[in-house]
């Protein structure tokens, strides 16, 4: 009984964040600015999160996995975001390096509208989940190098549109 209350309430309040982060503003009629775009990743093997704003590298490790957010900000309105993959990877032996990849996934695109009351989100997410691995190298081959890529985009009502890329590059051991 305890352990489902906690969980009921914990969900509760994860609802009450969602709806209180949910700031609607008038239809635009015209926006001068372009979105801002926020990555939040959660290293799930090791407990780490950290927040970054545009463009990130980071180095992680083989079997790390991720938890990433990207969440799109407009404060005159968004209409747009998406989130799309890439990851590429290379194996040595016998002095010939094998290249994989890149290989581009399909952009996720989540539109958003006017609602009823002619009012728009100022912002919205789109969460993926990632696995540093494993990667496949033939036999006699070790991998060298590995990278995984997001590309994140968000746009308003009027064509602005930011870009930004989150780049997780794999440390190899020798």
């Amino acid at each position: 009984m305890r352990r489902t209350a906690v969980v009921t309430a914990g969900m509760l309040a994860l609802i009450v964040g969602l709806l209180a982060g949910c700031t609607r503003v008038p239809a635009p009629t015209s926006d001068s600015t372009v979105p801002i775009l926020h990555w939040t990743i959660r290293n799930s093997t090791i407990g780490e999160t950290n927040e970054y704003t545009g463009n990130v590298s980071k180095e992680v490790r083989i079997g790390d996995r991720f938890v990433i957010t990207l969440r799109a900000e407009d404060p005159e309105g968004l209409h747009e975001i998406s989130l799309a993959g890439s990851s590429d990877w290379s194996c040595d032996g016998d002095g010939i390096r094998q290249q994989h990849g890149p290989g581009l996934g399909v952009p996720r695109t989540q539109t958003l509208e006017p609602d009823a009351d002619n009012t728009v989100l100022t912002s919205t997410i789109m969460i993926t989940n990632l696995t540093m691995g494993p990667y496949d190298c033939g036999s006699n081959y070790r991998l060298s190098g590995a990278g995984e890529s997001l590309i994140g985009t968000g746009t308003n009502f009027f064509g602005g549109r930011a870009r930004a890329t989150l780049i997780l590059n794999l440390v190899v051991s020798p």
